[in-house]
């Protein structure tokens, strides 16, 4: 007997990310700001995709839809077993959209949290730095101390 699949098809998939997108970025943040003439203003300021963010909003609308048994993770669509193969494509071109619209945010600035961005999608600065050389042991009774000889 074959498995039941809690969203048929990687097109139906698909279509609530597109789904969730458009929400994210028709729904931007408000961030209040004191204006030039000291009164606090709120400016828009778009929000970044979020992978949880996305699986929450997934949830809700798979009930809303009227499925009985949300999904967990978005991540169970790319399993290991061949079970859910078909939807591999459209999980990968998620994850990839998610990533660019991260990484891309926080080059330009639009995204404040480049540090943040980076370890979610594990890229990280590193410098190795390399000494070379000979440690000679210091005993602070080997120093030579010249004698006063100032008295004669």
């Amino acid at each position: 007997m074959a498995k039941h699949k809690y969203i048929e098809t990687p097109e139906k998939l698909e279509s609530y990310w597109e789904e969730y997108k458009a929400s994210v970025k028709s729904n931007p943040d408000m961030i209040a700001q004191l204006s030039n003439k000291g009164e606090i203003v709120f400016l828009p300021v778009e929000k970044p995709l979020q992978y949880n963010e996305f699986e929450t909003f997934l949830n809700r609308a798979m009930v809303r839809d009227g499925y009985e048994y949300p999904l967990k993770t978005i991540r169970h669509y790319r399993d290991l077993d061949d079970s859910y193969s078909e939807y591999r494509q459209v999980v990968t071109r998620i994850e990839s959209d998610w990533e660019a619209d991260n990484v891309g945010g926080a080059m330009t600035g639009k995204y404040k949290a480049p540090t943040l961005i980076g370890r979610l999608h594990n890229i990280v600065e590193t410098k190795n730095i390399h000494l070379s050389g000979e440690v000679s042991p210091f005993t602070p009774f080997d120093i030579d101390v010249p004698e006063d000889d100032s008295t004669g």
